[in-house]
């Protein structure tokens, strides 16, 4: 027994499993000869379980023990990062053909050269992988045997390349193939409910209506003399507090608080002055008003733009420096240019924001959302 065959039935195209184990033997400089004796040793059968190779596998991570010589041999893979998988699911979910594979677990014949176009391709780079072993040698039959292992469990389901490059299970929709019954097998008879019985069940009330604060005008006493708050901001806060109750008392998604900081915005927007708001909020005039400037600009999505750091792929920052050109910082999900004053973010949606330098304010939601940065930076 050697492990599954390397191509597809009609012999058209290596399958997903065997592309996979040449591919990263070629990476990590596996021989074929080393690849042969491994697909021998792990296709003999076990004398028991405990002799087995050990496996564990998660994302970004694989670790094979194996019991006859207790080496442990750990394989890591370069994860995507979420604006990348992001981007790639969402042109996937376009191709129906493809969401309909992806849903019963299987692998559409085009499901990977629609990923590489997208730059996302399943099968690794020399650059996504790297393996060391408790022998000390590079390419050991160790790690040969790691690789043959992971080949195998790919075959049973091809979506595991995926999983290892951090991709959520659910984020691919349906059950895995495994789910489904192969012709010819029995299968449990279903007995249904009966129309009856439904029609018979006692109708629940209409769903209330929806809460909303009251339209019309209502006078605001005067606050006491030390709140240091006017009549008019108070009545600003009055309104802000009435329409956060209702959104839960409707059971709407509350705007994100984190503190009144993330708030603040809003409340300069309902009256409140902008000096009381930046002294109770903990925040300067000058942060005050950039985060206004991004809540005009694009809503809670220019405000999240400002606050999210989050450490974006490598290869989506490469694009931001390429589209700003010239001499360039990255970190996190920015890309900088100090001489021309401007600032790409990339979004955890794989969207692309431009920045501009201001004197006094400092860094300035100026344009966006993109899904090119080169459109952002074309002036």
């Amino acid at each position: 027994m050697s492990g599954p065959p390397d191509s597809t039935p009609d012999g058209e195209a290596p399958a997903w499993h065997g592309q996979w184990l040449q591919t990263a033997a070629e990476c990590l400089d596996v021989s074929p000869r080393a690849l042969t004796v491994a697909r021998t040793r792990l296709g003999e059968p076990q004398a028991d379980a405990t002799s087995a190779l050990r496996l564990t596998m998660e994302p970004g991570r694989v670790v094979a023990v194996d019991p006859a010589s207790s080496h442990r041999t750990v394989m890591t893979i370069r994860q995507w990062g979420p604006a990348r998988w992001a981007r790639t699911r969402s042109a996937l979910a376009d191709d129906l053909a493809i969401e309909r594979s992806l849903a019963t677990g299987r692998i559409h014949p085009r499901l990977r050269h629609t990923m590489m176009s997208l730059r996302a391709d399943p099968m690794p780079g020399r650059a996504d992988l790297s393996a060391e072993c408790g022998c000390g040698r590079d390419g050991c039959a160790h790690l040969a045997s790691l690789l043959v292992a992971v080949a195998n469990e790919v075959a049973d389901d091809p979506l595991l390349l995926l999983m290892l490059r951090g991709v959520d299970r659910g984020d691919l929709g349906g059950q895995s193939q495994l789910d489904e019954i192969p012709p010819g097998w029995p299968r449990a008879r279903d007995p249904g409910v009966a129309a009856e019985t439904v029609w018979k069940r006692p109708q629940l009330p209409l769903t209330p209506a929806a809460h909303r604060p009251p339209t019309e005008r209502t006078r605001v006493g005067s606050p006491p003399a030390d709140s240091g708050l006017s009549r008019a901001s108070l009545g600003a806060l009055a309104d802000f507090a009435a329409h956060r109750a209702a959104a839960l008392l409707a059971d709407a998604q509350p705007e994100a608080d984190g503190g009144l900081g993330v708030l603040a915005e809003r409340l300069v927007e309902r009256g409140l002055a902008a000096t009381t708001v930046a002294a109770r909020s903990g925040l300067s005039n000058d942060e005050l008003e950039v985060r206004r400037r991004a809540r005009v600009l694009a809503g809670e999505a220019g405000l999240a733009v400002l606050l999210d750091r989050f450490d974006a792929d490598p290869d989506d920052l490469a694009d931001g420096a390429s589209a700003l050109g010239g001499r360039v910082r990255q970190r996190a999900n920015l890309v900088t240019s100090g001489p021309t004053g401007r600032q790409l973010r990339i979004d955890r949606r794989g969207k692309w924001w431009l920045l501009r330098s201001d004197p006094e304010l400092g860094w300035v939601l100026a344009d966006g959302p993109s899904d090119d940065p080169g459109t952002l930076c074309s002036d």
